[in-house]
């Protein structure tokens, strides 16, 4: 328990940082390009990495077989990922770096981890009303 306070803190503490960062990044023209690109390249990345073995190996795992999907959406991305670009020496390469950066990381947050319900009722992976829920 109290590992989870300490970690919880500092994961508080974070997130304060990365909002005063945030106010002080420039996004030049064109970012939101690259930005798109890079969150297309995560979920890509994402899906080739988990969610294609998790897929073509389902029963294997135990798991329905749309789980592939619902674990490549489900990789939220934050803490560590931050924390490395804000340890970058200053510079335009930084900046870039972590405008990339926070930009996966709030698409993550916000759109991923608020739409993941959805995707779990939408796949018909939802254990209500199963008779597996009780096991």
């Amino acid at each position: 328990m109290f590992w989870q306070v300490i970690d919880e803190m500092l994961n508080g503490v974070l997130f304060v940082l990365i909002g005063l960062q945030f106010a002080s990044i420039e996004f030049p023209p064109g970012s939101a390009v690259a930005a798109f690109l890079v969150l297309t390249l995560c979920l890509l990345s994402r899906y080739l990495v988990v969610g294609l073995p998790t897929s073509a190996g389902h029963h294997w795992f135990g798991l329905p077989p749309r789980s592939g999907l619902l674990l490549t959406w489900s990789g939220v991305r934050g803490g560590i990922s931050v924390a490395l670009a804000l340890s970058m020496p200053p510079g335009a390469d930084r900046d870039l770096i972590l405008m990339l950066t926070y930009t996966v990381v709030v698409f993550s947050i916000l759109v991923q981890g608020l739409t993941v319900a959805r995707l779990v009722r939408v796949l018909g992976l939802s254990v209500e009303g199963s008779s597996d829920a009780r096991h």
